[in-house]
């Protein structure tokens, strides 16, 4: 598997996969109750999840978080500057009154 993925034959994605199944079949072969319950979630409708698709939901889950956290910062300076605004409009109308 290494030799194809130097020689590019595989991707990085494929290497990752295929190690993934290596790793599934080898547990299989050695523990019969797993090979039993897996046969029966694919069988199911059950749908194999593959090393890079997890990695990849993953970051994206992070991703995610991520994006939440700065969303609710931006909102909080948005808030904090109508205030400030508010604070401003209020002390150029006395200004001006009171002139």
């Amino acid at each position: 598997m290494v030799e194809l993925h130097q020689n590019r034959e595989l991707s990085g994605d494929e290497l990752t996969d295929l190690g993934s199944f290596v790793n599934t079949i080898v547990t299989h072969i050695t523990d019969g109750n797993t090979i039993e319950k897996e046969a029966t979630s694919i069988m199911g409708g059950t749908a194999y999840e593959t090393e890079s698709e997890r990695i990849r939901r993953v970051a994206r889950e992070e991703m995610q978080v991520e994006l939440d956290e700065k969303d609710k910062a931006i909102e909080q300076k948005d808030k904090t500057i109508e205030e400030q605004q508010k604070i401003i409009d209020e002390l150029r109308q006395k200004l001006g009154t009171e002139r």
